[in-house]
């Protein structure tokens, strides 16, 4: 059986290669588990002189889901598509369909965190918005929230007019401030106590990348100030209920989490982290941790556990 990859040229041409299966690495067919799309991808790439798109204009790519596309290991079906984006623009990803409850899963380059996305802005096609690209090239993959579903897609790339433009919002009353330079001392620095709220879903959060679950105060509790590019940033929050934290960066693109510190405890972690103003807001997983009491704490240190503060 062969396996369908698609990749979007140039000059706006579409190649679907029937891979066999078998061929790469001892992937496997369809039905089983499937050969990582990254180094099947990097392969087909490099074999066609570099056919990932290399694009700052809008596209469409009309396509379909069934019998004979690869599978995920859960069982749902997935089209594979390349795309190199100008460094710093601002790109939305929209995978849309009147058939099926599309997903986007998008890998970055550069080996950063996939990002992945089911109901963009609470419709049931799936969107991710890249605010600021870097070169190289990402790897974006459609498939369907669950298995065997089957039909017909649009996938479109839209230029946001640039690079997300920074939209910081207005500390809370109270609000805490961290100012942190590299080498930073104490290392971790820790807030006072802060309390949870869930003025606003995760998912309609202006400029949130990727899945974001949970609800959050409308305005952060706590903002950290970096003088200067750091290498590593990890920013955690610790509760003895089910918490979730949003962080917004200086460009204005959030990101979230729930668990990255082993529940019920969130943690993000920034990879050169650029100098600006993080946003903190730390609200609930579900509504157990409403009014819960959270300390934040920023550490230089990409496994600051929460035992150590």
């Amino acid at each position: 059986m062969s396996v369908p990859v698609r990749f979007i040229t140039p000059l706006g041409l579409t190649l679907s290669l029937g891979v066999a299966g078998c061929c790469f690495g001892g992937g496997t067919s369809t039905t089983g588990t499937p050969t990582d799309p990254g180094s099947l991808l990097g392969g087909l790439t490099g074999a066609l002189g570099g056919a990932a798109a290399a694009t700052g204009a809008p596209t469409s790519q009309a396509g379909s889901l069934g019998v004979g596309d690869r599978q995920l290991q859960s069982g749902e079906y997935q089209d594979t598509y390349s795309f190199n984006f100008p460094p710093g623009s601002s790109v939305l990803i929209r995978a849309e369909s009147p058939d099926l409850d599309t997903y986007l899963i998008v890998h970055p380059p550069g080996g950063a965190p996939q990002i992945d996305n089911d109901d963009y802005e609470g419709s049931l096609s799936a969107g991710v918005l890249i605010p600021s690209a870097v070169a190289g090239e990402y790897q974006v993959i459609v498939t369907t929230y669950a298995p065997g579903q089957t039909g017909n897609y649009t996938l479109t790339t839209t230029p946001q007019g640039g690079a997300a433009a920074a939209v910081p919002v207005a500390p809370a009353a109270g609000a805490q401030t961290f100012n942190v330079a590299p080498g930073f001392t104490p290392d971790p620095m820790t807030s006072a106590p802060v309390v949870t709220a869930g003025d606003v879903q995760g998912s309609q959060m202006p400029g949130v990348q990727g899945f974001c679950s949970g609800s959050y105060p409308a305005s952060p509790q706590v903002t950290v100030n970096v003088a200067g590019a750091m290498p590593n940033l990890r920013i955690v929050a610790r509760s003895d209920r089910d918490i979730a934290m949003a962080v917004r960066f200086p460009d204005g693109h959030v990101e979230c989490d729930d668990d990255g510190a082993g529940y019920p405890n969130p943690a993000i972690n920034v990879t050169n982290a650029q100098p600006g103003a993080y946003q903190i807001h730390v609200g609930s997983w579900g509504s157990s941790g409403l009014g819960a009491t959270a300390v934040v704490a920023v550490s230089e240190n990409p496994n600051l556990a929460t035992s150590a503060f």
